[in-house]
């Protein structure tokens, strides 16, 4: 069964054995320091995702597609070495 979430909320995003797991609620200042530092997150919402990656740097940040039905869409924040702000759903917006 999926984690419940909230929207407006921040969460741990885990890569354990190379599946990604949403895990525990983080603050919007510690979600900005683990995507600074190359660590990913996961908000339930598109906008949460965007505004977040333009909190991290100044420039404007990239738009990713799920990469399979398995993943998920997210943002990059421009730059070298920043982590992903996932959100929404599962293989969402992913076309083969």
């Amino acid at each position: 069964m999926p984690k419940l979430v909230q929207s407006g909320a921040y969460y741990e995003f885990n890569r354990p054995d190379g599946h990604y797991e949403v895990g525990s609620e983080i603050q919007e200042s510690t979600a900005q320091t683990d995507v600074r530092f190359g660590r990913d997150v996961y908000t339930p919402r598109a906008s949460d995702a965007k505004a977040l990656a333009k909190k991290v740097t100044p420039y404007q940040p990239t738009w990713h597609a799920a990469h399979s039905y398995n993943y998920f869409p997210h943002y990059h924040p421009e730059g070298e070495n920043y982590g992903h702000i996932f959100y929404r759903s599962r293989g969402e917006d992913f076309e083969p």
